[in-house]
């Protein structure tokens, strides 16, 4: 059994337009089988798309089949899977100024909408996602809400296939997405069962969508901002969503980030996008800013009353800080009692390892971050969307957990697989799992405690915006993932590349009393931290 706590396995079905007729089913066959392009629908424009499809991959972080649709879990040996609901934002379709040329690959599509200013023509969406295009033209024109025209749309198509049986070749289970702890607790344990929690990428989920003119001039605009006054129409509607989120969804989400690629009015994001989308979209509007009233009016209304968690991933450092400064001293959410430094749990879904000691590191190394995204010389990634070794101690004292993410760009520097291809050309697997290790293995040599073994798991990001780790392109691939982190544990192999150090006897030391227990880590990383948490924290 095994457990992914951050996925996105109804994204890209609901981006096709209802009654289509390559409409994508969440029953889909793995995608090495012969209809892996089942409801991807490719325009003629994009036919060079097609051809390059790997090259075109690697460069723009996005795997162009679904990766995470429930018959590929089941294959996987995943029997719960957090499933993560989130909205495409505005700032997907606004064109960055001089945005043409950027990215050759890509030159023999229009960059821009025609008879239009900077929208991003719908055809090149389509081409790297594999969105509808009628629909994305029509959400470029007409979405006026996030919350109605779009999260509510793929929270209804996920829940309809509660309690749903189905029967695939050789593979016959049953959806069940449980309301409470208690149905959890009844599904959880069959084999013949696939149980779904959700979750939610995204305040702006929550929210109106903002013009596309507002966000094209702001990116094109250098504001400060501030904490300010609370936008009392902004604090209404998202108290009266997550009202209805508690009290008349049929299952509440588990946990909802704040923030996720762009602005939207609540604080400020980490840089996140990769070379491809990165060039042809802007995030600048309000990155690195700290939380406003809004932001932390929302947190509040989040955590009280039957909470709906706050993951941290994709705040900027200073809303971090912001956010464990409330969590421990805020008087409607530090701790009743004096023992306690956490009353809610700190929770970051997906992320890598940043090998820093304090989130003032992480703030700090603003003005230059972007050399250290660029690093030639780093093994890990360093960027300030990963987290560092103070986070990974408030998480393990409020009992949260780290969902260590399947993504290349964020477990390891940028030059990694260019620097050590050749070196590891007969086993690619190999370096896949040295880069995984090693942000593990780098979060406990960093609090230098056991305790931190007891809050990684793994949070995949298969269907989101990765660039997924080769050899294990899918969910159905973590049988043999779990397989060879355990040959790489029972070897007596190291991890020195690059800037990066650990020898055997560095790894034996910090698997602590895990040394004689190999195989119980590989679970307590695949499933029972994650058990464990969402046992602990679910309503």
């Amino acid at each position: 059994m095994s457990i992914d706590m951050h996925c996105h396995s109804s994204s890209k079905p609901v981006m096709k337009e209802p009654g289509y007729s390559n409409t994508r089913d969440l029953f889909d066959p793995p995608y090495l089988d012969k209809n892996v392009q089942k409801g991807f629908d490719f325009e003629s424009e994009a036919f060079l798309i097609n051809l390059f499809k790997k090259v075109i991959e690697n460069q723009s972080g996005v795997f162009q089949h679904s990766q995470s649709h429930f018959d590929s879990m089941y294959k996987g040996g995943i029997r719960v899977a957090c499933i993560s609901l989130t909205p495409m934002e505005i700032g997907f379709n606004v064109l960055k100024q001089n945005a043409e040329g950027r990215v050759p690959l890509l030159k023999k599509i229009a960059f821009k909408r025609p008879n239009t200013k900077y929208l991003v023509n719908p055809k090149l969406v389509n081409a790297l996602t594999g969105y509808d295009v009628d629909l994305v033209e029509k959400l470029q024109s007409s979405l006026g809400d996030y919350y109605e025209g779009l999260l509510l749309r793929e929270y209804h198509m996920l829940m309809s296939y509660n309690n749903r049986s189905i029967q695939s070749g050789n593979l016959n289970y049953t959806i069940r997405i449980p309301a409470n702890k208690s149905e959890f607790d009844k599904y959880a344990y069959k084999d013949n069962n696939l149980t779904l929690l959700l979750s939610i990428e995204g305040m702006h989920s929550l929210m109106k969508a903002p013009h596309i003119d507002s966000v094209f001039e702001g990116q094109q605009e250098k504001r400060k901002f501030t904490r300010g006054d609370i936008n009392q129409e902004i604090l209404l509607l998202i108290d009266q969503r997550v009202d209805e989120m508690k009290n008349t969804w049929a299952v509440k989400p588990l946990f909802i980030s704040m923030m996720h690629h762009f602005w939207n009015g609540l604080g400020g994001h980490a840089p996140s996008l990769g070379r491809t989308i990165g060039a042809i979209v802007s995030q600048n509007e309000g990155m690195y800013a700290d939380f406003n009233q809004n932001g932390i009016a929302a947190v509040l209304k989040l955590l009280k009353n039957s909470p709906i968690y706050v993951d941290i991933k994709h705040m900027s450092p200073q809303c971090r800080k912001t956010y464990y400064e409330l969590l421990q001293f805020h008087q409607e959410l530090k701790p009743k009692t004096g023992n306690k430094k956490f009353r809610f749990p700190v929770i970051c879904s997906h992320t890598g390892i940043a090998p820093v000691a304090s989130l003032q590191h992480l703030i700090d190394q603003r003005a230059k971050e972007e050399d250290i995204i660029n690093d030639k010389g780093s093994f890990l990634f360093k960027s300030c969307i990963n987290i560092c070794k103070q986070e990974i101690e408030y998480i393990i004292e409020s009992e949260g957990f780290i969902g260590i993410q399947l993504d290349e760009k964020r477990i390891a520097g940028k030059h990694v697989r260019q620097k050590l291809e050749k070196k590891y050309q007969s086993n690619m697997r190999l370096l896949y799992v040295k880069m995984l290790w090693a942000n593990m293995f780098e979060a406990v040599r960093l609090t230098g405690i056991k305790e931190t073994w007891d809050v990684l798991a793994i949070g995949s990001d298969y269907d989101g915006l990765i660039n997924h780790l080769d050899p294990y392109p899918t969910s159905a691939h973590f049988v043999q993932l779990k397989q060879d982190m355990l040959q790489f544990l029972k070897s007596n192999d190291d991890i020195i590349e690059m800037d990066f150090s650990l020898t055997r006897n560095e790894i034996n030391s910090l698997l602590f009393d895990f040394i004689d227990r190999k195989e119980e880590l590989i679970e307590q990383i695949f499933q029972k931290n994650a058990l464990r948490f969402i046992r602990r924290w679910m309503n």
